[in-house]
């Protein structure tokens, strides 16, 4: 930029001539001092005016940087996350860059005073909108970096919602993001607490849903347990709910299930009425009578100290299945059916009795632990069909005892028999078969209701599916019976058939209306009806073997060839008569004297084609004879597929009769139909 020349006055006061005064002035003087003052005024206004124009384009031009290194499309301002780190002191750089630039381009100090005073406010607000742009935009950073890894956190527990300690090193990792979040953006104590817990809350929940997604309930619970004090009160609430009508819903389809199973007969029908019995007892009214707590509980005491042996005899010692099979049996005639602790907790499962929620406990009901040491032996599995598995156990059920209240349990465990504190392991979940003696459980319409309605969906889907089975069956046996070549053969068939008495009747009735009419039918008709049945497949299982004697270059012997002329004779009738609407037609099927032409023609070149001597000599016949071959065989309504000409000239083997017929059913003579 050009720099601003600076007025110089060309006469000053100390330069002008010296005037000699000999007398006062008076009023003459005064106007001379007045226009040297204006002369003075002139200058400095000047002056000035020119100091202002070279500031106020050095700020214009240091005005227009400072837009583009702040606010310009890759500016300053434009960065984000970590690329604006630094941002606060590259802004200081560029005041100290851009002053000492834009200063040097002017004349004098008062200038660059002036300059420097004009741009302090506009350098002020830039340098301090940068300080506020980097501690944001370093903020965002960090979360996106927090909320990122606790994302991960939150997924890795998720996956490992089977392994608690997994579990509890995400959440350990978590913990760890927190305290450096909270130091990086100075979080107090209260604010790092509801983040901790926010974290926690959300990691569990998503193991548990996971868990709740596999039907894995036993594992949910143990999530529940175990980190449910370090979760939101209300949202471990809800998830406690949650798994409960999980768990009961699971326990009615069970139930259901078993309902259907037990009613259903053995041709796969179901019997209504026990289906509806069972229903009642197990959810009607009076379902949920107590069988009496404190008896099981002066029953269970009897046995304290009695050693442990696994699979013991329960005389001398006792397991924990045992222990409490013939407690329940000797205290009041329950038999749960089963001596094994998985199998306990299923043969409840199925009858609606198995719940999660302790505050229903009651003297003489079930407990249920996953007891971990004995993973090595039983890995846990939800497959009810583990329950007595020598490698598997339900649900990881492996040790069950006998709620005794104030939380103990009477069980037999290692120590033999004694009291254990309930969560000594943990609780898979809890079988109703105690409470308060002569107490009775209330009825629970809406459950019975819900089970019901299980039920017969259930029935409906069965019958749906028995009915398309029988559709089918009944579809095959009728191909069966409309194959028969006799009124025997179909007779044997439905005999054979899983059919109702009465159906099988309307059957044979049915086949013997069916035969009566072919054997007063036609003639022509019943003949290749019969030779369709019993005589077809045999003729091209003949062309086959022909066929195979050339290809492997053996010679006919003069039998050979009267039995594969006659076959090839009875196939190519026959495909002429159903080719000509012999079955569906009205006419009678008679050869005109051209076709009686034709077929002699026909038969005339197939016997010269057996008698050739190789069989490169017939095939080269087959070539001289094509055109002629191809119009008879039209002319005829032959089907090449079954025709020598095409075996021959293609080398593929006719299509083989799917049905058996015994050889005996064959009646054609070899001479000729």
């Amino acid at each position: 930029m050009a720099s601003v020349p600076t007025w110089q006055p060309s006469v000053t006061v100390q330069q002008a001539p010296s005037v000699r005064v000999s007398a006062p002035m008076g009023d003459m003087g005064a106007p001379v001092f007045a226009g040297i003052d204006k002369l003075e005024a002139a200058g400095k206004k000047y002056q000035a005016d020119s100091d202002a124009y070279a500031v106020v384009n050095a700020s214009n031009a240091m005005t227009m940087d400072m837009l583009n290194y702040f606010n310009g499309e890759n500016g300053l301002f434009a960065k984000k996350g970590a690329d604006a780190m630094g941002a606060s002191q590259q802004a200081q750089q560029f005041f100290t860059d851009s002053v000492q630039k834009y200063s040097s381009t002017l004349q004098n100090d008062a200038q660059r005073r002036m300059f420097e005073a004009h741009m302090k406010p506009n350098a002020y607000n830039y340098l301090r909108d940068a300080a506020t742009h980097e501690r944001n935009e370093i903020s965002s950073f960090q979360n996106q970096q927090y909320n990122s890894g606790i994302s991960l956190g939150v997924q890795g527990a998720a996956l490992n919602y089977k392994d608690p300690n997994s579990l509890q090193g995400f959440l350990d990792s978590n913990e760890r993001l927190l305290q450096t979040q909270a130091k990086a953006q100075g979080w107090s104590p209260d604010t790092v607490t509801l983040h901790r817990i926010n974290n926690n809350t959300n990691a569990v929940k998503n193991a548990y849903l996971s868990a709740i997604d596999n039907n894995d309930y036993s594992s949910a619970k143990n999530l529940l347990d175990k980190f449910g004090p370090m979760i939101d009160p209300v949202t471990k609430n809800k998830l406690s709910e949650n798994i409960r009508q999980h768990q009961q819903k699971n326990d009615d389809f069970l139930a259901a299930d078993s309902i259907v199973k037990q009613a259903t007969r053995s041709d796969g029908s179901i019997d209504m009425a026990i289906a509806q019995n069972l229903l009642n007892k197990m959810y009607g009214p009076g379902s949920g009578t107590s069988i009496g707590g404190n008896a099981i509980i002066q029953e269970g005491s009897k046995q304290i100290g009695k050693p442990y042996l696994l699979g013991a005899d329960g005389v001398s010692s006792t397991d924990c299945g045992l222990f409490t099979q013939q407690v329940l049996q000797n205290a009041t005639g329950f038999d749960i059916g089963t001596r094994t602790a998985d199998g306990q907790y299923l043969a409840l499962q199925k009858q609606g009795k198995v719940f999660n929620d302790a505050s229903g406990l009651q003297k003489g009901d079930l407990v249920f632990w996953d007891v971990p040491s004995n993973h090595s032996h039983w890995s846990p599995s939800d497959d009810p069909s583990a329950v007595n598995s020598d490698s598997e156990a339900y649900k990881g059920i492996t040790h069950v005892g006998l709620y005794a209240g104030d939380g103990k349990v009477l069980q037999a465990g290692s120590n033999g028999v004694d009291y254990m504190d309930i969560n000594t392991y943990p609780v898979v979940g809890y079988g109703k078969t105690g409470g308060d003696d002569n107490q009775s459980a209330a009825f629970d319409a809406g459950r019975y209701k819900q089970v019901e309605g299980i039920v017969h969906a259930s029935i409906a889907d069965n019958m749906r599916i028995k009915a398309q089975q029988d559709r089918d069956y009944r579809q095959q046996l009728s191909q069966q019976i409309d194959g028969a070549g006799s009124l025997s053969d179909a007779m044997d068939v439905i005999n054979s058939a899983e059919l109702p008495l009465q159906t099988k009747n309307a059957l044979i009735g049915a086949a013997k209306s069916k035969f009566k009419a072919l054997a007063t039918g036609d003639p022509d008709k019943k003949h290749y009806a019969y030779y369709e049945r019993n005589g077809l497949y045999r003729d091209l299982n003949v062309t086959a073997e022909q066929q195979a004697m050339i290809e492997e270059g053996r010679d006919p012997t003069p039998a050979q060839s009267t039995k594969f002329s006659n076959a090839w004779y009875r196939i190519n009738r026959y495909n002429a008569f159903v080719n000509g609407g012999g079955y569906g037609g009205s006419e009678s099927g008679g050869d005109s004297g051209d076709t009686d032409v034709a077929k002699n023609r026909y038969q005339e070149i197939l016997q010269d084609l057996w008698n050739s001597k190789t069989p490169e000599e017939r095939k080269q016949k087959v070539r001289d004879n094509m055109n002629e071959l191809n119009s008879l065989e039209q002319q005829l309504g032959v089907d090449a597929n079954n025709d020598v000409s095409y075996i021959m000239a293609n080398g593929e083997t006719p299509p083989q009769a799917q049905e058996e017929v015994s050889p005996d059913d064959y009646n054609y003579s070899q001479g000729g139909d």
